[in-house]
C-alpha cells in the first residue's frame, strides 16, 4: 500500500486546533476515512497523548495501517468498527 503524505487544509487546522487538545491527551477519530487527521491529532497530543482512528469500510484499514506504520506513530491505532 503506498501512502501520500497530504497537508491538512487551514480549515481542518482551525478545526483541530478548535479542540484545545493538550499535550498527554487521548482522541478518537471516529469515521476516519484514510486517516488524513490522525497526524495533525497526534501533533497536538504529542508522543505521550493516544490517537485512535475508527473507520467501518474495509477499504480504509490498510491505507491506515500503512500510514501508521510508515509514519512510525507508537501511540495511533486503527480500529475498524461498525459506527452506529
Amino acid at each position: 500500500v503506498v501512502v501520500l503524505a497530504v497537508p491538512l487544509t487551514p480549515q481542518t487546522e482551525r478545526l483541530i486546533d478548535a479542540l484545545q487538545l493538550a499535550p498527554g491527551a487521548r482522541v478518537c477519530d471516529l469515521g476516519c476515512g484514510p486517516g488524513l487527521v490522525l497526524e495533525g491529532l497526534r501533533a497536538r497530543v504529542g508522543a505521550r497523548g493516544e490517537v485512535l482512528g475508527v473507520d467501518e469500510s474495509p477499504r480504509w484499514q490498510d491505507v491506515v495501517r500503512a500510514r501508521i506504520a510508515q509514519s512510525g506513530w507508537g501511540n495511533v491505532r486503527f480500529l475498524r468498527a461498525r459506527l452506529e
